[in-house]
């Protein structure tokens, strides 16, 4: 048994463009998830709620995977960020990649005309931590299967915190997976990392998964 899993808890809409809550864009992130996963044959569940006591950005919420034992009974769980819309044709990618540890798209994979403010900040979390460029991934969209968050949950996952000063938890996981060799590459096209510099890119049209990243974007779909 597979899921497709979110998390979508409103919050201030005036922020980061990166972070900040669209409900617009939410609600239609899911709904495309949710009818993804009536496609692909996996149950759906999005978390509305704040679970787990670690910091106040809400994206920590979606290790609640790792942490709560309640999702052992599922083999794979896709998370699915709420800035991502789901193609009505896309691949289903627990076909293709269950059952092979954490998958994940690297940043210059699915986007090799990375920006370079975007870039410098990368480099300077993979220099800080001794993470590797080349596998630096964006967690908005992961499939990880049940051995592997087990093993993730005996790691002890909630203390493994190396930048909770920014509120990040991009090189936290990054670190975590990298470091334990936990790491399979995700096909780009399940996170199309999109903003203004590639908007109207050719790879945009052939992703499956478009993910917002500057939010804004999307009204113009």
């Amino acid at each position: 048994m597979n899921l497709v899993f979110q998390v979508s808890i409103p919050g201030d809409e005036s922020g980061n463009l990166m972070f900040s809550y669209r409900s617009h864009l939410y609600t239609s992130s899911c709904v495309s998830a949710l009818k993804y996963s009536n496609r692909c044959h996996a149950s759906y569940f999005c978390l509305r709620n704040k679970i787990l006591d670690i910091l106040s950005f809400h994206p920590w919420q979606r290790y609640v995977i790792f942490t709560d034992e309640i999702y052992d009974r599922f083999e794979n769980i896709l998370y699915v960020d709420s800035d991502v819309i789901i193609k009505p044709d896309a691949e289903n990618v627990f076909e293709r990649f269950s059952n092979r540890g954490f998958c994940a798209t690297p940043v210059l994979y699915t986007n090799p005309d990375l920006e370079k403010p975007r870039l410098n900040n990368i480099l300077r979390q993979c220099n800080k931590y001794n993470i590797d460029l080349n596998c630096y991934f964006n967690s908005g969209v992961f499939l990880v299967d049940k051995k592997t968050r087990i093993k993730i949950r005996e790691l002890n996952f909630l203390n493994y915190l190396i930048f909770p000063e920014d509120n990040n938890d991009q090189p936290t996981i990054n670190k975590l997976i990298l470091d334990n060799d936990l790491f399979y590459r995700l096909d780009w096209k399940f996170n199309f990392l999109c903003k203004k510099n590639n908007f109207n890119s050719p790879r945009k049209e052939e992703a499956y998964f478009i993910h917002y990243l500057e939010k804004d974007l999307f009204e113009e779909v």
